[in-house]
């Protein structure tokens, strides 16, 4: 499945991918995914304003 949709993607999946930049950006389970520190995670999963306006 493809969704930015985070809580259907979290209630239908045990496995995540996030592609930035034509280029595989993380992949594993939601704990993985929630604990991630990198940058391009963090900002998926807590978008700023300014992010979702770029």
């Amino acid at each position: 499945m493809v969704t930015h949709d985070l809580p259907t993607a979290f209630a239908t999946s045990q496995r995540f991918s996030l592609i930035h930049d034509t280029r595989l950006a993380f992949e594993g389970t939601e704990e993985e995914l929630r604990s991630s520190t990198l940058p391009n995670v963090q900002e998926f999963l807590q978008p700023t304003a300014a992010s979702l306006f770029v």
